[in-house]
């Protein structure tokens, strides 16, 4: 398996967002509500534009060696005080997922956030119906540090999510391989 790189967020890679996005519920999971359904090249480049001016935020994609996004992410309220940064609206091309390359670049992104920003944690949130996140999340050293029950309102029903944590003392950010 290829090992991504990161990369800014270009204006083309709205494009593999818009594929990407399978139906509402997908979209919800990814977002939290940040986005409406369905997912336009509008609101993509409203979200780039937002995230362009503001210094606590970075819009990140893995891509191949070609440059070809294999995934997207974003690092919001990036804390120089606390240390601290907040991950979120992570996604990976679906005909790479259970193969490693959500790990691969959950550990890249980490690296970059201790290592080249020197914040020493990360939290993100992940809802309960997406276990396979969950599951990511969890293998790459995130823990839990609080839950939401039935909070986040869908349709008619309501989606319980948590808070996970991770510190860099506790990332193992040596290897980025899909172990």
């Amino acid at each position: 398996m290829m090992v991504p790189r990161l990369r800014p967020y270009l204006e083309r890679d709205g494009d593999c967002l818009l594929d990407w996005m399978e139906d509402e519920v997908s979209l919800a999971k990814w977002c939290g509500g940040y986005f409406r359904y369905p997912l336009t090249a509008g609101q993509l480049l409203a979200y780039q534009a937002d995230y362009s001016l503001r210094p606590d935020r970075l819009l990140l994609t893995a891509a191949d060696e070609t440059g070809a996004p294999l995934g997207h992410m974003m690092f919001k309220d990036i804390d120089y005080e606390e240390n601290s940064v907040h991950l979120g609206h992570i996604i990976i091309d679906p005909s790479l997922r259970n193969q490693g390359m959500g790990k691969q670049m959950l550990r890249l992104s980490l690296r970059y956030a201790f290592w080249i920003l020197g914040l020493s944690k990360a939290t993100l949130t992940v809802f309960h119906n997406n276990p396979r996140a969950c599951r990511c999340y969890g293998a790459v050293g995130f823990r839990e540090l609080r839950t939401y029950q039935s909070l986040f309102p869908f349709h008619d029903e309501r989606w319980s999510f948590s808070m996970l944590l991770l510190e860099r003392d506790r990332f193992d950010g040596a290897s980025i391989s899909n172990d």
